[in-house]
């Protein structure tokens, strides 16, 4: 088996296992990226250079990876959520938020 071939081959058993285990990695690649916002990966890639989905992190030249959490943030801020003030600091919808506060069971 090739060097290549054993890379790809741990790195499928590893995210099954963190899968198995209910862990979603946090770097996440293109496709796994562009699934995440439930696009395919060249309107996703589109999206990035438009500026509504983060850039992909600084990595090795031949790997892309996006980090969950800052899709999360982008897709608070698409839809309303999260709403952003001057100089990254964000603030929350308010609309949303007494929504779901007074839609919560406690």
């Amino acid at each position: 088996m090739t060097q290549a071939a054993l890379k790809r081959r741990s790195k499928g058993s590893a995210r099954e296992k963190l899968a198995a285990a209910g862990i979603i990695p946090r770097g996440l690649s293109l496709d796994e990226a562009a699934a995440y916002v439930n696009l395919s990966p060249k309107s996703f890639l589109a999206e990035v250079d438009a500026g509504r989905y983060p850039a992909a992190l600084p990595h090795k030249a031949d790997r892309l990876i996006w980090d969950r959490r800052a899709l999360d943030r982008a897709l608070d801020r698409i839809s309303g959520l999260i709403g952003e003030m001057s100089e990254g600091v964000h603030i929350s919808n308010a609309a949303a938020m007494d929504e779901a506060i007074e839609n919560a069971v406690i």
